[in-house]
């Protein structure tokens, strides 16, 4: 049984990594359209398996998270999530993101999503948009996968100055997540705000995100 469990998460996790690597065959035209000198080639920089709903999972030093989430059914209410993902090239100027709901039970809309250099703070004039289809918000159907539009990043220049350096994505979900899916053993930490926060991804720094989880809520 154990067994079976681990062989469906690991086919999970290449499905989904999968689907990652196939960014240029489902967006290319559209990404040279939009973005057309800084489209020449796509690779996949980050992907982690989906699991799920929250709280189902194994995170590893999880700090407590009922403050963030008081009910794991309601999931998220009217908060920003702020997450550090992949490590960067000088050799990329663009990025696109892949917004998943895999285990969710209902719609889930974000609104204002946003992509910068840093962490809990952000590096000053680095906080960049993301858009869907020119629009800067999004519904995405339970089971469903979207890509954002390509976002420029000119502030990717210097390969040695950004040597270790990462990408934040700040999401806003606005409304309750209802169950939420996301990737329990990150071992890295991202930030959410209190409930009801709404909108902060535009702030550059970290007082809007007083809580923090060792996992990546991809809901």
């Amino acid at each position: 049984m154990a067994f079976k469990r681990r062989k469906a998460a690991m086919e999970e996790r290449h499905e989904f990594c999968s689907r990652a690597r196939r960014l240029d065959h489902r967006c290319g035209d559209r990404l040279h359209a939009s973005f057309g000198q800084c489209a020449d080639k796509w690779a996949t920089s980050w992907a982690a398996s989906v699991q799920g709903p929250y709280p189902v999972g194994n995170p590893s030093a999880q700090p407590v998270q009922k403050f963030a989430f008081p009910t794991p059914e309601a999931g998220a209410r009217d908060q920003t999530f702020r997450s550090s993902y992949c490590r960067i090239s000088g050799q990329a100027d663009a990025a696109a993101l892949l917004q998943c709901a895999r285990h969710q039970t209902g719609d889930i809309r974000r609104r204002l999503c946003r992509v910068a250099l840093g962490s809990a703070t952000l590096v000053a004039g680095t906080n960049r948009p993301v858009t869907f289809g020119g629009k800067p918000s999004i519904t995405v159907e339970p089971g469903k996968d979207v890509w954002s539009d390509a976002v420029a990043l000119p502030f990717v220049k210097d390969a040695k100055a950004l040597a270790g350096r990462k990408l934040a994505v700040s999401f806003h979900v606005a409304g309750e997540t209802g169950p939420m899916t996301w990737h329990a053993k990150a071992l890295q930490t991202s930030y959410v705000t209190a409930p009801g926060a709404g909108s902060r991804g535009e702030a550059n720094d970290e007082s809007a995100f007083p809580y923090s989880t060792a996992s990546w809520f991809l809901s």
